[in-house]
């Protein structure tokens, strides 16, 4: 009680006030009567609920209330229009009021492991939106309005039940990192050539058969996962983009691609205990076996590159690909 009546008061000279970790199960009454409070934090607590006057901390910048147990959020939380970050992850929202668009001033905002289905389309209005976490939700679908989100950078929506992403996404051009694994996705818009910008994509685990050609567009792309989807091959497009560091595809995707599976794809070796499987890092299936194959992705980049080339060129260069039957590649 001690400790809690200390934060209130020093709360009042540096206008910053941490609740967090009290096991507490409501809001002080005195807290919304702290109108100087730029930051505050009350993760880590049993909060049920946030009361109405929540509203009156206008001059709030930053509010994590991570790990509670929230089910909603007030309407009048859209009256912290200061507010530049906040962090709701581990919670049990379930819905988000409209009101959530007029803080427009927020700038990350993370909402990760909550029971999330739907998201108000009043999200496009927070157009100062750098970072967006929804990561381990229960969405089936991103509203269109996200297109007006021209600052955003990263947006991390995996672990949800999307199975696409809206065409408007391309319109988010500021876009350096996406990540949609372990969705049910089965298609990507043509839009998505049109992130330019982007570093860091990850389409793994999903249900994705074909990729656009117009991903062949994102020339800054360094990481690229399409692991764990039934990929009947890869846009040689794919070979236009020069910076890639890292491309994790599955061997059955690239039985197409000539020179990729010549002796580059890890091999599905027996792993006989549960601290090899740690150490290696990989899945098994129920023999012991590694789950999936790997094929390397250095090989393939090269190749998808001399196939792009070919058709720019019309010249198709093979040479020293270690190819075993060139008949089935021309």
């Amino acid at each position: 009680m001690v400790d809690y009546l200390r934060r209130l008061y020093e709360s009042k000279i540096t206008g910053i006030l941490d609740l967090s970790n009290l096991s507490m199960w409501s809001l002080p009454e005195q807290v919304p009567e702290l109108r100087n409070l730029v930051e505050m934090s009350i993760a880590d607590n049993q909060i049920v609920h946030l009361p109405a006057s929540i509203g009156q901390l206008s001059s709030l910048s930053t509010l994590w209330a991570d790990h509670n147990q929230l089910s909603a959020l007030p309407p009048s939380i859209g009256q912290l229009c200061q507010i530049q970050s906040m962090a709701l992850d581990f919670n049990q929202l379930v819905t988000l009021p409209n009101q959530l668009g007029e803080m427009t001033s927020m700038v990350t905002l993370t909402l990760s492991n909550n029971l999330l289905k739907v998201l108000p389309s009043s999200l496009g209005n927070m157009q100062n939106l750098r970072k967006l976490d929804l990561t381990n939700n229960d969405l089936r679908s991103i509203p269109q309005t996200i297109g007006f989100l021209r600052l955003l950078a990263e947006l991390y929506v995996s672990g949800n039940q999307l199975t696409t992403v809206p065409t408007t996404l391309g319109d988010c051009t500021s876009l350096k990192e996406l990540d949609l694994h372990k969705n049910i996705m089965t298609a990507i818009p043509v839009e998505i050539g049109r992130l330019t910008k982007m570093r860091q994509l990850y389409l793994n685990s999903n249900c994705l058969k074909t990729l656009p050609a117009s991903m062949g567009t994102l020339t800054l792309l360094q990481e690229l996962n399409l692991a764990e989807n039934p990929l009947t091959g890869l846009p040689t497009e794919l070979g236009n983009i020069q910076k890639l560091k890292s491309l994790i595809v599955d061997s059955s995707a690239v039985s197409a691609v000539p020179g990729a599976l010549d002796g580059d794809i890890k091999d599905g070796k027996q792993i006989d205990t549960e601290q090899d499987k740690q150490a290696n890092g990989t899945e098994l299936d129920g023999t012991g076996k590694v789950k999936t194959q790997e094929a390397d992705g250095a090989s393939v980049m090269e190749s998808l590159q001399r196939m792009f080339h070919a058709k720019k060129s019309g010249f198709l260069d093979l040479s020293g690909m270690g190819l075993t039957d060139r008949k089935s590649v021309v």
